[in-house]
């Protein structure tokens, strides 16, 4: 059922947020790329290991093949999955998504914060019961994909979890990702 159907006047209509994370989710998966989540760790009922979290940021790798009970719902998103062989439940709501883009190619899209996603966040809060500008998230992104460059590709980012290095990522401009507010 769902529960964030508008009560106001016609032109009151829920947030895009969730179903675009889940489309962009979606095409990442069918074209068999590693979906990527850049998540804000400071935003209230986030859990996620905070040994990976950098600048209040941490990236999630939320692919099928690395995560179990992904549920990516309107409200949040919350999945197990495994940092340094110990698995663990992540949460957060869909107000801390700042990226979801494929890491092969950076091919996604970056969110801005909006008086949507603080609906959605008290949503999130009620719900489970327990801000950034553009050029800092762009910097952080890009500096991760200049470390990516410069490290061996033979050190793997950790099984189901946070990725700072990894597979080579295109530079140069501001890549793929479209702000979308």
């Amino acid at each position: 059922m769902n529960t964030n159907k508008p009560t106001g006047p016609k032109d009151k209509m829920t947030s895009s947020k969730p179903y675009m994370v889940r489309a962009i989710y979606e095409w990442i998966a069918d074209n068999g790329l590693t979906t990527y989540v850049m998540v804000d760790a400071n935003q209230p009922d986030t859990w996620v290991p905070q040994e990976f979290v950098e600048n209040g940021r941490i990236v999630l790798n939320i692919s099928m093949s690395v995560v179990t009970d992904l549920d990516i719902n309107n409200s949040g998103v919350s999945f197990i999955a495994r940092f340094g062989g110990v698995p663990k439940d992540c949460r957060f709501p869909i107000s801390a998504i700042l990226a979801i883009y494929a890491k092969e190619n950076g091919r996604g899209m970056a969110f801005e914060q909006d008086v949507d996603d603080l609906d959605e966040q008290e949503d999130f809060e009620n719900n489970t019961n327990d801000s950034s500008s553009d050029d800092d998230w762009y910097n952080s992104i890009n500096n991760k994909q200049k470390l990516s460059e410069e490290e061996d590709d033979d050190n793997p980012p950790p099984s189901g979890g946070s990725s700072t290095s990894g597979g080579k990522r295109r530079t140069g401009g501001k890549g793929h990702l479209k702000i979308v507010k």
